[in-house]
C-alpha cells in the first residue's frame, strides 16, 4: 500500500488499508499525521506517519544515542526491547526503537515502534502501536516452558528477565526471554512479531 503524506509517498504493508478517523488511533498524534490501522487474530495495529522537514543537523540518531534517548523516556511500566539504525537499499537513513508497555487496565502488553526514515530532501516520522489481543500470554507461556527444558532459565525465573541495554536502568521493567526475535516465527501474528515484520518491510521498501 502507498500512503501519501503531504504529497510524499511511503510504502507500507498491504494489510494496513483502513485510514483512521482524526482524533482516534494512536494517542497524542498531531492533526497532520496520517494514520492507518489493521487487525489480525492476535493483535490490533496502528501506524501514524508525519512528514518532517529536515533542519541543518537532521533528526536521525545513531544507535547508541537512540538507546540513551529511549531509556530516558521510559518509566516503571515500560521497557526497551531493541534499537536499530542503518541505511536502506535506496540509501535512505533510518533509525527506530521498539518498546513494550504493560497496560494494567487491559492486562495486555502494548508494543511501540518509533522511527525516522530520512533522505536528502525530507524525513518520515513513523509511529506504530501494536496491541496484544486474542489468547494473551500464549507466547510467553510457550517460551518459558521451552527455556526451562533447555536450562536457559531457572525454576524461580532467574534469566527470564534482563536489561538488554542498560543494566543500571532499574526503574523500568526489562524485556523478557519471549521477546527475542527468535520466537517470532512460532508466533507470526503476535503483536511484537507483527511489529518487527512491519519495521523490516518499511526499511526494505522505502
Amino acid at each position: 500500500m502507498k500512503l501519501e503524506v503531504k504529497g510524499k509517498t511511503l510504502n507500507i504493508p498491504d494489510e494496513f488499508e483502513e485510514q483512521v478517523e482524526k482524533g482516534k488511533g494512536i494517542p497524542g498524534m498531531n492533526a497532520e499525521a496520517v494514520q492507518v490501522s489493521a487487525v489480525n487474530s492476535e493483535a490490533t495495529a496502528y501506524i501514524a506517519v508525519n512528514l518532517i522537514e529536515p533542519d541543518a543537523l537532521g533528526v536521525r540518531s545513531a544507535k547508541g544515542e537512540l538507546i540513551e534517548i529511549m531509556n530516558g523516556r521510559l518509566n516503571g511500566d515500560s521497557g526497551l526491547i531493541s534499537a536499530e539504525d542503518g541505511i536502506t537499499g535506496e540509501l535512505n537513513l533510518y533509525n527506530y526503537s521498539i518498546t513494550r508497555r504493560y497496560d494494567s487496565k487491559s492486562n495486555r502488553n502494548v508494543y511501540f515502534f518509533g522511527g525516522v526514515l530520512q533522505n536528502r530532501e525530507y524525513q518520515f516520522g513513523i509511529t506504530g502501536l501494536f496491541i496484544e489481543s486474542g489468547e494473551l500470554g500464549k507466547r510467553a507461556e510457550y517460551v518459558r516452558k521451552l527455556a526451562l527444558e533447555k536450562g536457559w532459565i531457572t525454576e524461580d525465573g532467574d534469566g527470564w528477565e534482563f536489561y538488554p541495554y542498560s543494566a543500571g536502568k532499574k526503574n523500568c521493567f526489562p524485556m523478557n526471554f519471549s521477546d527475542f526475535e527468535f520466537f517470532d516465527e512460532d508466533f507470526p501474528d503476535h503483536a511484537l512479531s507483527w511489529l518487527r515484520r512491519t519495521a523490516d518491510y518499511l526499511i526494505k521498501n522505502n
